[in-house]
């Protein structure tokens, strides 16, 4: 060698690499059941070791793995004692998301797939119908516009029937009222009838005494007059006031005014002994007629002589 040439010395080298993460996460394959071992890097070397350089301690394309997180697993569970209480329309429990496994991390602390809180399955239950009788405006009246009836109600039908659980296949009872038509199924503005009292009506036939006593005769005879029901009260109605009454007149005797000519044409004119008009007798004594005072007198015989 010459003087004063330099001599080089070839350094060593050391291996440089590192573990890369894999393209496609293992965990992310759909073939992968959850909490299984998979590849999650891979080892890539960057520089080998020359010289007697320090070595990477891990060959090319070495593995490193990891557990896979695992999922929450839910399922539905059919209810099997589900059944309707009432059948009013009310929500029925049918089915119910339940979990079967909680999730766990994986080894990386990657978390599982969290739980879904779902609501239960329902169903509504069969729904009875409910309705009412509802008065009308209509009104009796038991004067001169009586009718025999009236519609005083009318069918509500405030809730219709609706099928429901299971599978909307059962029906909901229909309206049942003891007054419908169909007392078992009620229709909607179905009217229910009831009966209008009536006020007696009827007259007599002959109004006043003074009507009556134009069919006198002139004989002394006894008239009655009376009143006659037409139309008889019904239910509450008003009862004829002069229902069964009648009235009777005597008539006048027409014979008390039929006088002979000559006769005496007042009391004062009648005069004892039967003395004719002109005659001397002064003193003169008004005999009232028993037969005409509505009392009970006796009178001597000898004063009503000749």
């Amino acid at each position: 060698m010459a003087a004063g040439a330099t001599k080089l010395k070839e350094c060593p080298r050391d291996c440089r690499g590192e573990f890369v993460p894999l393209e496609q996460d293992g965990c992310a394959d759909f073939s992968v059941k959850e909490g299984q071992v998979v590849g999650s890097h891979e080892y890539h070397i960057f520089q080998t070791a020359l010289r007697g350089g320090t070595d990477c301690g891990n060959d090319a394309g070495d593995e490193r793995t990891k557990t896979c997180p695992v999922d929450c697993v839910q399922t539905w569970v059919t209810e099997s004692d589900a059944r309707c209480e009432r059948n009013d329309g009310q929500d029925v429990v049918t089915a119910r998301f339940v979990v079967q496994a909680h999730p766990k991390p994986g080894s990386d602390d990657a978390p599982g797939a969290a739980c879904w809180d779902w609501a239960p399955r329902t169903e509504k239950c069969p729904t009875d119908c409910i309705g009412e009788w509802r008065r009308t405006d209509e009104a009796c009246d038991p004067g001169e516009n009586w009718v025999d009836e009236i519609v005083s109600h009318r069918y509500v039908i405030t809730r219709p029937a609706e099928p429901g659980y299971p599978n909307n296949n059962t029906p909901g009872e229909k309206c049942k009222d003891p007054d419908c038509a169909n007392p078992v199924d009620c229709r909607e503005n179905e009217g229910k009838m009831e009966s209008c009292p009536r006020d007696c009506r009827g007259a007599w036939d002959y109004a006043t005494d003074a009507l009556l006593e134009e069919q006198c005769t002139g004989q002394g005879e006894e008239l009655t007059r009376k009143f006659t029901i037409h139309t008889p009260k019904l239910l509450t109605g008003q009862e004829c006031a002069d229902k069964g009454k009648t009235a009777a007149i005597v008539c006048p005797n027409g014979d008390s005014s039929t006088e002979e000519p000559g006769a005496p044409q007042n009391e004062d004119e009648r005069t004892l002994g039967g003395a004719a008009l002109g005659s001397s007798v002064t003193s003169v004594r008004k005999i009232p007629n028993p037969r005409e005072l509505d009392l009970d007198l006796e009178v001597e015989p000898s004063l009503l002589c000749c």
